[in-house]
């Protein structure tokens, strides 16, 4: 039996036949068309020898009829028949002699009109000649065309009977490949069957474990009664090891790894299984071990995000203001004095805020601050306006701030590392004057500067509990913003924030 389709050589072979049709169609009526005016074209010429002969006769008898014949001649040797012959389908040697006669037309035609016909009566016989070569070339050309036809003709011919030559080829091909389809479709049926059974315990398997509580025992059990096996263990340490079913020494163990985990594998007992079956069902019992390790991952990573959001947003609120109280607290009992009444109550509280001080700064978690939506000047403006009862320190918001709605991500953060600095300001720089500038490097750019005059900036090494200027950065790259905190050059401090702001 022949390797090549037999649908595609019948497809070939019908194809070669239109196409052979097209082509003779083509040409057949390419040649009409340009055959069309070819008689005329031929009369034409014949009678350019008669109007010749006119003009030598009309030169020396009847020079009254000369001017018309001229005029005649002329229409005539330049008809719409012999003008298109100019085509770029028509022959150079066709071409090539009509403009020859052309030339010596209008060489001869000004003697002509002029009166002078010596010159043209003694090279009328020359130019007859020319006039000749020219119909003999049209009609060689006229005669090219229809052998054209002719021989495409007769090669499509061939051609289909060549082509009726392979279609009783194929037509035995043909019988040979219904018992070879049919052969196929047999053993295809089989793998159908064998797939679908496949397939079947896959889903099966695949609803099993797509739970929340993944009944890996459950999937294991389904294997085990499908393919008949003696038992079957999964083992994933350290967290799963499972088997199902009883073990059989008369039988060898066969296994396959888990892909992609650490130590896992998939071990089976039978006389006889599926390899593709197994490997499928080792393949999704590793996807699913994978997304319960993810998952894992997941909740722990939300948890620890959360317990750090929890713990940011406390140091921001509550720990501020408990700060707050344990100043005005230590102002207090330098009023009331060591021995009064009162002191040993004011030691307690000042005790208990230190306290509840300290116990704020172990956790390690807030709420997410909300802040109303206002445009950036506003914005800043709020926060100063928060702060300045808390100082005696003159604040001023100055630059250019645009009049644009940061999106709530970074309004969040960036009146929160505004803030932080400001606090920073009022309550270690002992400055008198704070200065919020708003300025714009570029289009993209923005850029928040927080100056002071105070006694300047010393970065300490990290204490247990201060979190203030570790928060201002991780909100800074949270941003994707450059975050520089330096002296400014009158000895305060400057806390520079850069970002590409995005509207809501």
């Amino acid at each position: 039996m022949s390797e090549r389709s037999v649908t595609r050589s019948l497809a070939r072979a019908l194809f070669a036949i239109v196409l052979l049709a097209v082509f003779c169609s083509l040409l057949s009526l390419l040649t009409l068309s340009a055959s069309q005016r070819d008689a005329e074209a031929l009369n034409m010429a014949g009678s350019l020898r008669m109007q010749s002969y006119r003009l030598a006769w009309d030169a020396s008898a009847h020079p009254a009829a000369l001017a018309a014949d001229i005029a005649s001649y002329q229409r005539s040797v330049q008809s719409p028949a012999l003008l298109a012959l100019r085509h770029a389908w028509v022959p150079d040697s066709v071409k090539a002699r009509y403009r020859e006669l052309l030339a010596s037309w209008q060489s001869l035609q000004p003697e002509l009109q002029t009166g002078d016909s010596r010159r043209f009566q003694q090279n009328v016989s020359l130019y007859v000649e020319q006039i000749d070569s020219f119909v003999l070339a049209l009609q060689r050309w006229a005669e090219l065309k229809m052998k054209l036809v002719v021989g495409a003709c007769l090669l499509s011919f061939i051609a289909i009977l060549l082509l009726a030559k392979a279609f009783c080829r194929m037509s035995g091909e043909l019988e040979k490949q219904y018992l070879w389809l049919e052969q196929a479709v047999k053993e295809k049926t089989a793998h159908l069957r064998q797939a679908n059974r496949r397939l079947k315990l896959l889903y099966q398997c695949s609803e099993i474990l797509r739970g929340h509580d993944k009944a890996y025992s459950r999937a294991l059990a389904l294997a085990k009664e499908h393919e008949n096996l003696s038992a079957v263990a999964l083992s994933a340490p350290p967290r799963w090891q499972l088997s199902v079913g009883q073990e059989d020494t008369a039988l060898a163990w066969h296994s396959l790894p888990l892909e992609q985990t650490i130590g896992g594998v998939l071990r089976w007992q039978a006389s006889a299984s599926e390899p593709q079956l197994m490997k499928g069902l080792a393949s999704m019992l590793a996807r699913s071990l994978q997304l319960d390790e993810a998952e894992e991952k997941v909740r722990h990573l939300l948890l620890m995000e959360e317990r750090a959001t929890i713990a940011r947003e406390l140091h921001d609120s509550l720990a501020q203001s408990l700060v707050y109280l344990r100043i005005q607290m230590t102002r207090l009992k330098r009023i009331v004095g060591k021995e009064s009444a009162p002191a040993a109550i004011v030691s307690e509280v000042d005790a208990a805020l230190a306290e509840a001080n300290r116990q704020l700064r172990e956790l390690l978690t807030t709420f997410r601050l909300s802040i109303e939506p206002a445009d950036l000047a506003t914005a800043l403006a709020q926060v100063i306006a928060q702060l300045r009862p808390q100082t005696e320190a003159k604040i001023h918001l100055t630059g250019d701030a645009p009049p644009q709605h940061l999106n709530a991500h970074q309004q969040v953060h960036v009146l929160q590392i505004v803030r932080e600095a400001l606090l920073n300001a009022i309550r270690h720089a002992q400055a008198s004057e704070i200065e919020v500038r708003v300025a714009r490097p570029d289009e993209k750019l923005l850029q928040i500067e927080v100056n002071d005059n105070g006694q300047g900036f010393s970065q300490p090494g990290a204490k247990p509990g201060h979190y203030g200027l570790a928060i201002m950065q991780e909100r800074a790259k949270s941003l994707d913003a450059t975050l520089e905190i330096g002296q400014t050059e009158y000895g305060g401090t400057r806390v520079s924030l850069r970002f590409a702001a995005e509207s809501k």
